[in-house]
């Protein structure tokens, strides 16, 4: 019985590693109101010069189910992902200064 269990753990883990979600899983899983795909790179650039915006209306305008908020010279991950956008606001005037897909 116990070898009969120390084979079918570690089977069971492998096959549970095979398992893909689907897109409808991710969709789910996302916030209300938040973007369901790519960052639109024609109009993220709009953001600039306006007051901050939250995620939720952030993501709804750019399309990006990742919204990242930043300040000047906060030190951030330089991976591209084509879902995320990142807001970069003056913490002095509130008003955005960079937006960019990535």
């Amino acid at each position: 019985m116990r070898l009969m269990f120390q084979i079918a753990c570690p089977a069971a883990l492998l096959l549970a590693g095979c398992q893909t979600s689907t897109a409808t899983d991710d969709v789910a899983s996302a916030p209300a109101g938040a973007g369901t795909g790519l960052c639109r790179e024609a109009v993220i650039g709009t953001l600039v010069g306006q007051t901050r915006i939250n995620d939720g209306a952030a993501s709804q305008f750019t399309g990006a189910r990742t919204i990242r908020q930043i300040r000047p010279g906060d030190a951030v991950t330089e991976d591209f992902r084509a879902d995320r956008a990142t807001i970069e606001t003056d913490p002095d005037t509130g008003r955005i200064t960079r937006a960019f897909c990535g």
